[in-house]
Parts: C-alpha cells; structure tokens; sequence
C-alpha cells in the first residue's frame, strides 16, 4: 500500500512535531522526552535505516506516549533530509506543523512565546544563535500544514547536507507568506560534532573532488546554485513514493518503491558544482581562479 498523499490528505485541529533520525538516537531520545511535555496531538519520527531500530531504542526507554508514530524506512544507505522530511508530512493529520531536528529541545512554553498567525511562518534564526551548536536552530520551523503543502515540502531536488532550510523559505515567502523567527529561549540545540552530519554524502558527488565532498561550507554553496539551475520545486513536483509493508499501531515499515536515479539533470549537477567551484575558491584565491585552467584548479584543491 502506498503512502498517505501529503497534499490531498484531510487534516483536524492540532499540532504535530515532525522528525527524522539515522543513527541519532542518544540525542533523539533526549528530545523526545521534551516534546512529549508539549499540548501536542502527535510526534511523527522518520527513521532513516538507523542500524537501531528508533521504534526498540524508544520503548525500550519507556517512550511509550501513544502520540508517537514511527516511520521506519529500511534498506537506505545514504542520509536524504528532504526525502525523510517530506516522507513525516505525508502521515501529519493535523492542522499546525513544527519541524524539528532530532537533536532539538522544545520548552515547555514554547506556544507561550511563538504565536503563529495566518499568512506567516516561524523559524530558527542563525543571526540570533547564542553560541555556534544554535546556528543549527535556522532548519526550525512552525508552519499551517496547508502552507506547506503550498510548495510541496521540501525541494528533493538536494539531496545532500546544506541550503533545504533556504529554498524552503524563499518558496513559502514566494508565496505570500511572511516570515518572524522563533523565540531563541524557547529552543536548545543539543551538541553533536560536523562528523555526524557526514553521512548525508550521497553517489550523485562522484563528480565532486574528494576534498569537497564532506566539507560542510561547500555543500551548502553548492546546493544553493542547484536550487537555482533545477526545475522549481511546486505541488507538481513528484516526491519520492514510498509504499508500506508493514504496519501495527503507531508504527510503519515503509520502502521505496522505485529506487530514484537522477540521470536525467546529471549535467544540471554538474554546472552547479562547477560555479559553486569557482566562487567557494574565489573566497581565498581572488577572482583571478576564473581564468584557472581545469588542472591548476584541480592542483588548487589538492593544496587544500
């Protein structure tokens, strides 16, 4: 049986927190236990091939809150945020959405300090992070499900680490929507170091040099440029599907139907890494890289 229809389901009042998971389950579980203080009708969790089972690590933690659905999705090799994400919205059933990481905390006051009104969306905020871990609060968002279904979630066109968060909100704002930030206080950004978010490298960098393919700065850089060069990303973009095979109370196992081989924009990916290329080198090199020849950029990257 395929998946719920993100864009045509019906949705009652209330509010669900959205997650996703692969390998994060110390700090998952850490963030949980503040969600489920919240006035809240439901935790959907998208666990992405953990090599733990999220569904076990939970209960076998007493994490038994009947509001917590799982969505386990087997045989994934590699971490796609946007693909994950949007998979947690086709099971939302109700009316409000606040998109959290799997390493977020929620205050118990958070609905206290962030209003949502109509037309608008709240999210994290960089500039106001207190420390470096809360620059990572920026991919927090509080949104009417129906706005997000607007532009269809997030762009699956990224696939790799960097930039979901800012295409995401240039499309609401696109839209007409207007955009406030969240209440810094009311969210804290558990610490995990730069080594952890490595596993979003996917097979579509083979063309990248070695040196850029975990180097976080680039990739964000690089999927910006992509944003711009790849089809718009509206509600008549296809997501991946995915069907389920098997299901018990709050818990699905779900599988990609068709695995997703993205031939067809290869050369698209292509000119985003090399203009992403040229301007992540112009930073430290000057504009003069420009002229480079492709084996005096390649000796460029080997230096670094």
């Amino acid at each position: 049986m395929e998946c719920p229809n993100f864009l045509s389901k019906p949705i009652l009042p209330g509010h669900t927190i959205v997650t996703c998971t692969m390998n994060r389950n110390d700090n998952l579980l850490k963030a949980v236990d503040s969600w489920i203080k919240l006035p809240i009708q439901e935790i959907i969790i998208v666990d992405w091939s953990s090599d733990q089972s999220t569904n076990n690590i939970l209960r076998s933690n007493g994490l038994l809150d009947k509001r917590i659905i799982v969505v386990e999705v087997k045989s994934e090799q590699f971490w796609n945020l946007t693909q994950a994400f949007n998979l947690g919205f086709k099971f939302v059933n109700y009316s409000h959405i606040i998109k959290a990481d799997a390493d977020v905390l929620i205050s118990p006051n958070f609905f206290e300090l962030n209003t949502l009104i109509d037309n608008s969306f709240l999210r994290g905020n960089w500039k106001a992070a207190k420390d470096k871990e809360q620059v990572h609060l920026n991919g927090f968002f509080y949104i009417k499900t129906s706005d997000l279904q607007k532009v269809n979630g997030f762009n699956e066109h990224i696939r790799n680490y960097g930039y979901d968060d800012a295409d995401l909100y240039e499309r609401l704002k696109f839209k007409g929507l207007d955009c406030d930030h969240i209440e810094p206080d009311s969210l804290l950004h558990l610490f995990h170091d730069d080594s952890s978010r490595g596993n979003c490298l996917s097979p579509d960098l083979k063309f990248m040099h070695y040196k850029l393919r975990s180097n976080l700065s680039f990739l964000i850089l690089y999927n910006r440029y992509l944003s711009m060069l790849m089809p718009s990303w509206t509600i008549k973009s296809i997501p991946q599907v995915f069907e389920i095979i098997y299901e018990t109370d709050n818990y699905y196992r779900v599988q990609k139907v068709q695995e997703d081989k993205d031939t067809l924009f290869l050369s698209i990916r292509k000119d985003a890494y090399k203009y992403a290329l040229l301007k992540y080198l112009s930073w430290t090199h000057g504009n003069k890289v420009y002229d480079y020849s492709p084996s005096k950029i390649n000796a460029v990257l080997d230096s670094l």
